[in-house]
């Protein structure tokens, strides 16, 4: 049987010690990618995109928990996403005047762009500094 004495001493230096070896957590890591630049990786890959091909605007992030898919009454589809970040509102339509064209989308307007059967609106709206983008498609893709 451990003695009381020994009980409290082997207490004492597990908590002098946790702290000391917590402090060289996440100071390191042991992960290796084989044979992939992380960095070149993620340039070279696919644009993040926010509906299908839509590219998402560099500083915006996906709200995944806003997507809505509504089939409609009378044939194809209408399809909603989010994505929030802090970004100018002109910045975002200048962003997507520029970068749609490249996807074969056509320009309507400074929000509303068509492509095939399917049109695209985008709504960005400011809350302080953080604006919210909402990207509506409808049509039969």
């Amino acid at each position: 049987m451990m003695s009381p004495k020994f009980f409290l001493v082997a207490c004492a230096w597990g908590l002098i010690t946790v702290p000391v070896e917590a402090s060289n957590l996440n100071t390191q890591s042991n992960l290796i990618d084989e044979g992939i630049d992380a960095p070149a990786a993620a340039e070279d890959s696919d644009p993040q995109t926010v509906l299908d091909d839509i590219p998402l605007m560099q500083g915006l992030q996906k709200a995944e928990d806003k997507d809505i898919l509504r089939i409609l009454p009378e044939g194809g589809a209408s399809n909603q996403a989010v994505a929030v970040g802090v970004v100018d509102v002109d910045d975002v339509y200048n962003f997507y005047k520029r970068a749609l064209p490249a996807q074969g989308w056509q320009t309507l307007g400074a929000r509303d762009y068509w492509r095939g059967n399917v049109t695209l609106h985008i709504n960005a709206q400011a809350d302080g500094k953080l604006s919210t983008v909402t990207y509506t498609e409808t049509g039969e893709p």
